[in-house]
């Protein structure tokens, strides 16, 4: 007895734990509960080894988790073998793309490891789930079961409201979900999926209390006396445990939970009425929804509502997620990528779609991962399993149809009618469905917590729907029994409990070991994280690979040792740091052997033999690197990084595979545009061609034209040219005059009048009503001295005002909607600005350049009414008050545009000339000092000081802004001659 009392004691702490301890992101929680359920087992297991007879009570749910974890342990005796072999297998010819060369069928687990640390969490909840349904005897240990559990979901719904309300107050600890409630679980979503359970639990318990206390005493009876208003109380405490766990539903901002609650409650209406029970079980739902949604709404629905509103974005990407997923199906069949292995098998399904830096850990829908994760066998048992255990509760016991396949009876005398059963029944199947419908958006029931409670209730289903609850319980289902006889069979029955039990506990604590391990790692000086989802083992074999790739590294480039020492003899340093990568590369070959499928092992283990390869000057190394780049690409295709490192490490090379590059540059624009930047400064290392030039990208206009403008930023305006050319050739009508117009303005600024004039007015036929042009074909005639340029200019005001008129929204100068075209426009044309200013702007510059005044000062006139914070425009009117000889109109410009833009140097350097002109002096030496403040070696400044100086007589500020000025420009005559002047009066020279 006293063996059995401790099993339920440690069912009661894991359940009791479990919630508390998960608030942690360590590992320990996970192993502390396993173990302890464990422990509850061996008692249970000991109690009977005691009595000298094995028991087991048959439920309906034994041979399909049975299968289960059969399946389960198959997939870790195939293992991952043939991935691995191919994953450190020698280099060889590679194919381009590469392909994973691995028979799938045979594989049993992607990663093992994974695997059995999801084997171990499995069999803790079917442990839960055994130890209930074989330890409760009586009714009383099964009430003081279910009051535990609704007072700590109870207890914690409560902390979590006061922890959200007053969260200023630091009642809790959690600052990732600011205004949603979630005590002490990480997750939101996941406390609203505990609560759940515990809601249709109380519900059921709340109903079976009632039932059972029917007929007794009508409530007005029962409060006219203090032992009737007790016993009122202790009926329907439920009631009190259950709303503040609704409203604390409410307000996590679930919408999975919130969905999956009300659908749960609408099936267990359902089964009431089946069942003739509908009209009470309708009323204490109802009521307590009505005074949870009265009370939440007293608080505020708003951010639920809120959450609702931006649910769509949300869903999208869960559904991005489901979509990508599923050829995991297609590529592992029968047995699937193995039990919790889909993080490490998802990096090849990835696409550009799933935003950057979002790790996909979960498919955010337990039910698909599952059936990812243990194939179409394990889909089929779980399916048998649920359909079992639905045609033996509810068909058959509590509808009496069909034969219970556990003893339990047959049709109508398989039926059960004890309300206290019933409703506890109901109550807990209902749980276990709400989870199953949070799990088709979420992934609760991965969560430890959700798990052991799932199967707590259905063991609570199990043992309460076949057993009669009197002075004595009597099982309806079959038990299973073998006695005990001799010492012998006592002894071997304790020794396989005993192997079980340690195997159970190494397996359990070897994760929190090596995190331990791991955390210890990453704190040692040189060591970088290992990426986020890697198993413990695998993290610190990765952390002590890159921290010594890393310590190789800088011996070789620098001499300095991991302990600090100066190596100064180079094949010292040679030998030190060939053997820190021959480490290196021992811990990440160990890696990759645990998790054959993750990427990033494989490029870090590149740029091991990268190095190497660096270091020894070998050619082995080299094609090892290559290798395991490659590799990497197959494991993850979609991920533009790893073909940016596979281009690094070729740009490295003396022998250089510039076909392979030109495949990995194209592939890696193709999968993100936003890495060409980064792709140009590689590929720069290789001496390409034109022609590989554009083979660098892939075959669209506007991907060489994004390739032509990074090129021109960096000078090569030849090869850029021929992109612009190139992409014309591929190029739609809508991209046709954004590439003509690229390539005119380059020609124009390298001073290709003639052909830049050309190709603006093939662009003009296509687009002859788009204003850029128009100022560029102005430009191109400008350029070749034609007149016709002022009505270009003009042109393209009249056809801005015209797009104005037509778009007073905003419109887009090019047909083109796409991002890279908007990035490159706003480097070509500056800020946004008012379109009609801009192109007014150009055509007052250009009447001032030839000036002609008064249409010029007109011009500026119209522009400054529309833009009066815009300094050019003043600037320019200025300009054209100082042509036509009004000094003063033009000085109070000149002050305008410096105030408005101060960092504009030239503004000021012409404001400070006409302070000078106009007598105002130490106005303008101030404006001359402020300018080389902002630019030290500007020489117009310098110079004007400098006279300035000479001026006012200080002969010494003179001479130092003349040497300054001799410093910037040896060859300036003046400078030359004042300082030597100025040295011979003060006796310095002879």
């Amino acid at each position: 007895m006293i063996f059995r009392r401790a099993s339920l004691a440690l069912l009661y702490a894991v359940l009791v734990l479990a919630p508390l301890l998960f608030g942690s992101r360590s590992l320990w929680p996970f192993a502390t509960i396993e173990l302890f359920t464990a422990a509850g087992v061996a008692a249970w297991f000991l109690a009977m080894i005691v009595e000298r007879r094995l028991e087991w009570r048959r439920t309906s749910l034994d041979l399909p988790v049975g299968l289960l974890i059969g399946i389960v342990a198959l997939q870790m005796l195939v293992g991952n073998r043939p991935l691995a072999r191919w994953a450190l297998a020698p280099p060889g010819p590679e194919s381009v793309p590469p392909r994973l060369p691995v028979p799938f069928l045979t594989l049993g687990s992607v990663s093992p490891v994974r695997t059995m640390e999801s084997l171990i969490l499995l069999m803790t909840c079917a442990g839960a789930y055994v130890i209930v349904v074989n330890v409760i005897r009586h009714r009383r240990q099964l009430q003081r079961l279910v009051h535990t559990l609704l007072w700590l979901g109870s207890g914690l719904a409560v902390f979590g409201l006061f922890d959200s309300i007053g969260r200023k107050f630091r009642l809790g600890w959690r600052d990732e979900m600011m205004g949603r409630v979630v005590a002490t679980f990480l997750n939101a979503d996941h406390f609203a999926a505990w609560l759940n359970m515990l809601i249709c639990l109380g519900i059921g318990y709340l109903l079976a209390r009632h039932g059972a206390t029917r007929g007794q005493s009508n409530v007005i009876e029962l409060l006219r006396s203090a032992d009737g208003r007790e016993r009122l109380i202790r009926q329907y405490f439920p009631l009190f445990a259950v709303i503040p766990m609704l409203l604390a539903v409410i307000f996590t901002l679930s919408r999975g939970a919130v969905s999956s609650l009300i659908l749960t409650l609408g099936v267990m209406l359902i089964l009431a009425g089946a069942i003739g029970t509908a009209r009470r079980s309708g009323l204490v739902i109802g009521g307590l929804i009505t005074v949870a949604v009265a009370c939440a709404g007293w608080i505020g629905l708003g951010p639920l509502l809120t959450g609702i509103k931006r649910g769509p974005a949300d869903f999208q990407l869960r559904w991005l997620l489901a979509v990508t997923s599923l050829p995991m199906l297609k590529d592992f069949p029968v047995l699937g990528v193995g039990l919790g292995a889909y993080k490490d098998a998802y990096f090849r399904y990835r696409t550009a779609a799933i935003p950057d830096g979002f790790f996909v850990d979960y498919a955010h829908n337990d039910v698909l991962q599952l059936i990812l994760e243990v194939g179409l066998f394990g889909a089929a048992i779980t399916a048998y399993g649920i359909w079992r255990a639905s045609r033996d509760i509810v068909g058959t016991h509590l509808l009496g149809r069909g034969s219970c396949p556990v003893g339990g009876g047959d049709d109508q005398w398989a039926r059960r009618n004890d309300p206290f059963s019933i409703g506890i029944t109901i109550g807990a199947l209902g749980g276990a469905l709400s989870l199953g419908i949070h799990s088709l958006f979420d992934f609760p029931a991965r969560l430890p917590a959700n798990g052991l409670l799932a199967a707590v209730c259905l063991g609570i289903a199990s043992l309460a729907i076949h057993t009669r609850f009197h002075s004595e319980a009597k099982p309806l289902s079959a038990t299973r029994s073998l006695p005990l006889r001799g010492h012998v069979a006592t002894i071997a029955a304790a020794a396989i409990a005993v192997l079980l039990c340690a195997v159970f506990v190494e397996e359990a604590i070897k994760p929190v070991l090596a995190d331990a391990k791991v955390q210890a790692a990453e704190r040692l000086p040189g060591a970088t994280p290992a990426p986020f989802g890697m198993a413990p083992e695998v993290q610190i074999l990765t952390v002590q690979g890159r921290q010594r790739l890393t310590a190789a590294s800088k011996l070789w480039q620098t001499g300095v040792a991991m302990d600090g020492r100066l190596v100064s003899m180079l094949e010292a340093r040679r030998q030190d740091a060939t053997a820190l990568l021959t480490a290196a590369t021992n811990d990440l070959r160990r890696a990759i052997a645990l998790e054959p499928s993750n990427p990033y092992l494989h490029e870090s283990l590149g740029w091991t033999y990268a190095t190497a390869a660096a270091i020894e000057s070998a050619d082995a190394p080299a094609l090892e690197a290559a290798a395991h780049f490659l590799r990497a690409i197959a494991l993850a295709p979609n991920d533009a990084a790893l073909y940016r490192s596979l281009l690094a490490f070729i740009g490295r090379q003396p022998d250089r595979d510039v076909s392979l590059a030109l495949w990995a540059s194209r592939t890696a624009t193709e999968r993100d545009p936003r890495l060409l930047s980064d792709l140009v400064y590689e590929l720069l290392a290789l001496p390409l061609t034109d022609a590989q030039w554009v083979a660098a990208v892939p075959d669209t206009a506007i991907d060489r034209i994004s390739l032509g403008v990074e090129l021109e930023r960096r000078n090569l305006t030849r090869e850029a040219r021929y992109l612009y050319t190139q992409a014309i050739v591929v190029a739609g009508p809508a991209e046709s005059p954004f590439a003509r117009w690229l390539l005119a303005s380059l020609m124009l600024r390298t001073g290709d009048s003639q052909p830049a004039l050309a190709e603006i007015e093939r662009a003009l036929r296509s687009a002859p009503d788009n204003p850029e042009l128009h100022r560029t074909h102005g430009d191109a005639l400008a350029a070749t001295g034609d007149a016709e340029a002022l009505d270009a200019y003009r042109l393209a005001v009249l056809k801005t005002e015209a797009l104005v008129r037509r778009h007073p929204r905003g419109f887009n100068l090019f047909a083109i909607s796409a991002p890279r075209t908007a990035a490159i426009l706003s480097v070509r044309l500056g800020p946004p600005d008012r379109p009609v200013a801009r192109y007014r702007r150009v055509l007052a510059a250009y009447l001032t350049d030839r000036k002609m005044w008064d249409s010029a000062l007109a011009e500026w006139d119209t522009l400054i009414a529309a833009t009066p914070e815009d300094p050019a425009a003043f600037f320019g009117r200025g300009t054209v008050y100082d042509a036509l000889g009004r000094t003063e109109s033009a000085l109070v410009d000149y002050r305008r545009a410096v105030a408005l833009d101060g960092a504009n140097v030239s503004h000021r350097l012409r404001l400070a000339q006409r302070l000078w002109d106009t007598d105002q002096y130490f106005q303008a030496i101030e404006q001359w000092r402020t300018a080389l403040a902002s630019e030290p070696d500007n020489l117009e400044a310098h110079v004007s000081l400098a006279r300035a100086n000479v001026k006012i007589g200080e002969k010494a500020a003179a001479l130092q802004e003349y040497e300054r000025v001799v410093k910037l420009a040896p060859d300036h005559a003046e400078a030359r001659r004042m300082v030597t002047q100025m040295l011979r009066e003060v006796g310095r020279i002879p």
